[in-house]
């Protein structure tokens, strides 16, 4: 019988129709439908960016308003004082007691505007030195406000960040970790006072919103975050200009309220209020928003025209710059622009586009599979004979050579043929494997695993190395392999590498087993990794504990420490103790090193007899110990302390003659939260406690002192 191509049979009258049907979807779809639906993605995201830019700046500009009538009140309140000490206007650009009389009066009404605005950081700046002496820089007061949204009469959201402390006791507001009590300014940076005040100095327009000017800064709290700053001056009734007041609003405070405007909420939009300088490249002030983290450009490479950028890593963003409109056609100050960002992936943002184009490719799919089924009808005699020959390759057993019979269509009897060659060539190759590893010393074995076909291959070493002695390669099944591997390793025992201890010959193994997945087919290789752990073991044990004592060593104890206070939620009381043998100079030139040794080792044994899951020591160094112990209350660590301290009194050691001495120790301690919360702060606390008892008398504990301490240093 004459034998045909495949490819001759049905292949032309295939790939005919399956091109006339994408011709007619490609004009069809995508020229008519899909590029309207791509435009409209773009229009609604530009909206969208408009409505939160206008949402934003009617908050930005709201809160200017507010600030102008508490300058009005606030340069009353000046020259109400002026008045009351019968000076002049001038006399404030010298005069540092005069500065803090006005601030004194100030600061109460810069508090409450900070609170009532929602704004995080309020300050008042005067053009004149501050009452502290030496700072040198200008008379201020700066508070910061935590909670912005809420209202707090008691002032517990307010941090004092610059200026009198005085004024902060007498408003019962708390220092910030990074106060001053003045006000260093660089005219190189610090706009938000020169821009405003020299800018009145040099205008002659009365009203005080015209001078206003918006700024980027850092706040004065500390944490070295950006601050959105809108100053304007203080300008006297005989138009003297005295200083600067203005309010900050912190990236985070500014990120909520982008957020605010509830009219749209996308989990793929980041949103990047930025400033625009001359050459349009922006500046970003914060990010917004639970889009893609684009937070790592410090400079968008593209200008307010353009809308496409590419991040690093080849990802495109479609973004939108929308200005804002925060200052007068005509202010002084103006020196850049302001803009709201919206900013998308493009797979994002034309997610529906695309969803419309899988849709219809699937269509076009659909369209194939009519045109498979209309070819399989008509060819169906064509293709029995390839049926039976795949029914008898999967009947086939893998471990044997493979003979398929003829179905008379060349291409598929050159198949049947290369199969049984390359069957023939795989079994001599598995069993000559087979060989070479079971000669070599390493512990190797495998498995196949067919699922599909319910087909188990192990090597003859699997079942002894993975702790199945009681089968044998020769008699495990494919169901009883499933059930044991997954007794073993639990529901992912086919999906993961595991590495696993076992019995042996000669005790404890460590196996590894890793496994791929090939289609339907799983292969496993089984390694005997005992000594690689065993070392691994070794060299940990060695790294972490002193050689002579068996104690951990001081990284090992400084680590458990940092792991131990990363958890603090676990330690209501603890203490630390610092110790430190008496004496081991005498043992060591009376009766040599090994008997100092000993001394060392005896008080180490006391101290790793006490070690337990809330208790742990380590040698420091020389004759120097150190121990932490943690527990729900004081009285339960103190309990742990004097029984050590007990044991620690009554423990001996043999000298060359014969003869057993006590050991002699001194102990300082610290404890913790009560003397600090910081690990290395109560280790140093401890240590000072014992160089008190080294220096008064030996063989005595002492607790931190911390009026001591402060007299030290």
């Amino acid at each position: 019988m004459k034998t045909r191509s495949i490819l001759q049979k049905i292949f032309v009258p295939f790939s005919a129709m399956v091109a006339g049907i994408l011709v007619v979807f490609f004009i069809i779809e995508y020229l008519c439908s899909l590029t309207e639906l791509k435009n409209n993605s773009v229009y609604l995201f530009e909206e969208s960016v408009s409505t939160r830019r206008d949402f934003l700046e009617s908050r930005l500009t709201g809160q200017w308003s507010e600030i102008i009538t508490t300058t009005e009140k606030l340069t009353g309140e000046i020259e109400d004082v002026l008045e009351e000490e019968n000076f002049s206007a001038s006399r404030i650009e010298s005069d540092g007691w005069l500065n803090q009389k006005i601030l004194e009066r100030l600061a109460s009404p810069l508090v409450e505007i900070v609170k009532w605005n929602g704004t995080t950081d309020g300050f008042v700046i005067l053009n004149g030195p501050a009452a502290a002496r030496g700072g040198g820089g200008f008379a201020s007061v700066y508070v910061v406000n935590d909670a912005p949204n809420h209202y707090d009469r008691s002032n517990s959201s307010i941090q004092y960040a610059r200026g009198s402390a005085s004024i902060s006791k007498e408003m019962k507001i708390p220092l910030a970790s990074s106060w001053k009590a003045d006000m260093e300014l660089d005219k190189a940076k610090d706009d938000f006072f020169f821009l405003p005040y020299e800018a009145t100095q040099n205008g002659a327009d009365t009203d005080i919103s015209a001078y206003g000017a918006w700024s980027i800064g850092e706040s004065m709290n500390g944490q070295n975050k950006k601050v959105l700053l809108y100053s304007v001056p203080l300008i006297l009734s005989d138009q003297t200009v005295v200083g600067v007041m203005g309010i900050g609003i912190s990236a985070d405070c500014l990120s909520e309220n982008i957020q605010m405007e509830s009219g749209e909420h996308s989990l793929t939009r980041s949103y990047m209020f930025a400033e625009a300088g001359a050459d349009g490249s922006m500046v970003p002030v914060v990010f917004s928003g639970q889009g893609e983290n684009v937070r790592g450009l410090e400079e968008l490479p593209f200008s307010i025209e353009e809308n496409i950028i590419t991040v690093e890593g080849g990802n495109k963003f479609y973004t939108s710059a929308q200005s804002l409109k925060l200052y007068n056609a005509n202010s002084p100050v103006q020196t850049g622009s302001w803009y709201l960002v919206g900013i998308e992936k493009q797979s994002d943002l034309f997610a529906i586009y695309n969803r419309s184009m899988w849709i219809q490719f699937l269509l076009m799919a659909f369209a194939m599979l009519c045109c498979f089924v209309s070819v399989l009808l008509v060819g169906k005699k064509l293709s029995d004979p390839i049926r039976r020959m795949m029914d008898e390759l999967r009947a086939s057993d893998p471990n044997r050579s493979i003979h398929l019979h003829k179905t008379h269509i060349s291409e598929m009897d050159e198949l049947a043929d290369s199969i049984g060659s390359l069957s023939d060539r795989v079994a001599k190759a598995n069993s000559k494997l087979s060989q070479i590893i079971h000669m070599s010393d390493a512990k190797i074995s495998v498995f196949e695993y067919k699922r599909s076909e319910d087909m188990i291959y192990v090597s003859p070493e699997f079942c002894s190395m993975i702790g199945w002695n009681d089968t044998s390669p020769d008699s495990i099944t494919a169901a009883d392999f499933r059930e044991r591997m997954i007794s073993k390793f639990g529901d992912d025992a086919f999906e993961k590498e595991h590495i696993f201890e076992t019995n042996g010959d000669s005790g404890s193994c460590y196996m590894r087993l890793t496994q791929k997945q090939e289609d339907h087919v799983l292969l496993g290789v089984l390694v005997d990794i005992t000594r690689e752990v065993q070392e691994k073991m070794r060299v940990e044990y060695e790294r972490d504990n002193d050689a002579l004592t068996g104690l951990m060593n001081r990284r090992a104890f400084e680590r458990n420490i940092i792991e131990l206070f990363a958890r603090t939620e676990k330690i209501e009381a603890g203490v630390f103790l610092a110790w430190d043998l008496d004496n081991l100079k005498h043992f060591n030139d009376t009766y040599g090193h090994n008997t100092g040794d000993d001394y060392i080792i005896a008080l180490a044994g006391c101290l790793k007899k006490n070690n337990s899951t809330r208790i742990f020591s380590a040698r420091r160094s020389g004759d120097e110990f150190v121990t932490f112990a943690y527990g729900d209350t004081k009285e339960e660590v103190m309990a742990y302390v004097e029984k050590i301290w007990k044991d620690a009194r009554a423990t001996e050691f043999l000298l060359p003659d014969g003869q057993m001495r006590r050991i002699q120790i001194s102990m300082g301690m610290a404890w913790y939260p009560e003397h600090t919360r910081a690990p290395e702060e109560l280790a140093a606390y401890a240590d000072f406690a014992l160089y008190q008892v080294k220096h008064g008398t030996k063989g005595t504990s002492a607790v931190f002192d911390p009026k001591l301490y402060g007299e030290k240093q």
